[in-house]
């Protein structure tokens, strides 16, 4: 329990929803507003998306924003644009008695995101509003706030270094796969990318998809978003397949290499284990002329030009016949194996970076929890 006072958070702020125009308002960026979605606070997307709607929810760099659908619970700010419904916009009733920072990371806080989970709803698309009575927010003097923000504020700048270094070892990658075959030789031959391997879509046949008996089993079950969260390696999972969603779908094994067709285009992630996955997702396994590590640092080097070339409905998508039509460079295996053995040791040093990044987050989380007690 807190020392200080807990207020109900819909006292003390106002909560705003986003709207959805719908696509018929989707434009280019020269003549919309960037409408901002679940996943492009949560990184689960980077395709943008721009409105032209006159019935939109605006939102600045400094405002605040609350996920509470798909992902709920994210909280995140430096954004702008128009917000979708599964957003809110937080803002406080009385900065003199609630700051801003500090109902951003009250939000944050174990006890708040307990509250949302616990009041989450849904199988494969989560709802979370129901959360938004049950949250409480503790309510210090704002000299203490500001104190105690200011011990997170530096521990959360820890983290963004700790992304920043991150980023740099995830560049690594493309620079070496410019390096070894940025200049093809004439004699390397050309060939259609589905003729190098197998390529074919996954599969979720039953509908509604959603149905409750198909999920819960032992069998993990793979969206694009957890493919385009991988950072190239699927090792985690959030959903499994029951026996009856297993009958419907197919079991693909360790070391396919996932791309999105939807949504998230071309991104790319090698399953840890087997796995199933919708027809959003296409599995690739190659022959003995191609290597996975070459083929997903080969779709990372087009991934955006796939992308700006997907038609958009109601969200990006390309076809299977798109992938397998692909023009793909077949250097020589060797050289493909000097690469692969590289990616590997960068891998490693990411590995080992992400146990620091682990522990980063461990103890901002306990920072977290203490300050919420009052104990900091």
């Amino acid at each position: 329990m807190s020392r200080w006072p807990e207020l109900p958070l819909v006292d003390v702020a106002r909560l705003t929803r986003g709207t959805e125009p719908g696509s018929a308002s989707y434009t280019d960026a020269s003549r919309g507003v960037p409408f901002l979605r679940v996943g492009d606070l949560t990184g689960k997307t980077d395709n943008p998306v721009y409105t032209d709607s006159a019935q939109i929810v605006r939102v600045g760099a400094s405002d605040l924003l609350l996920t509470l659908d798909g992902s709920p619970g994210c909280v995140s700010s430096g954004h702008e644009g128009a917000i979708s419904s599964g957003l809110r916009k937080v803002e406080p009733l009385d900065p003199d008695m609630l700051s801003l920072s500090w109902l951003r990371y009250s939000l944050m806080s174990p006890a708040v995101q307990e509250t949302i989970r616990r009041h989450t709803t849904g199988v494969t698309i989560l709802h979370a509003s129901a959360a938004v009575p049950h949250i409480r927010i503790p309510v210090p003097p704002v000299p203490e706030q500001e104190r105690i923000v200011r011990i997170l504020d530096r521990a959360e700048a820890l983290r963004r270094f700790r992304a920043q270094a991150d980023e740099r070892t995830r560049a690594l990658e493309a620079a070496l796969f410019g390096e070894l075959f940025g200049d093809a030789q004439e004699d390397w031959p050309r060939e259609k990318f589905g003729n190098v391997g197998s390529l074919d879509r996954g599969r979720s046949q039953f509908r509604p998809r959603d149905e409750p008996a198909l999920f819960g089993g032992p069998y993990p079950f793979i969206q694009t978003g957890d493919v385009a969260n991988s950072s190239g390696r699927i090792t985690r999972f959030t959903q499994t397949y029951s026996e009856r969603g297993l009958a419907q779908s197919r079991l693909w094994p360790a070391g396919t290499l996932c791309i999105t067709i939807a949504a998230n285009i071309a991104k790319t992630g090698v399953l840890a284990f087997d796995a199933c996955f919708p027809d959003s997702v296409v599995g690739f396994t190659p022959d003995d002329r191609v290597m996975v590590e070459y083929v997903q640092s080969w779709l990372r080097t087009i991934q955006k030009a796939l992308e700006g070339d997907a038609p958009q409905a109601a969200q990006k998508n390309i076809n299977l016949k798109t992938l397998r039509d692909l023009d793909l460079i077949v250097p020589p295996l060797a050289l493909q194996r000097t690469f692969a053995r590289r990616v590997a040791e960068i891998r490693e040093l990411q590995s080992a970076q992400a146990a620091i990044r682990q522990r980063l987050d461990d103890v901002f989380q306990s920072l977290l929890h203490r300050a919420f007690l009052g104990e900091l």
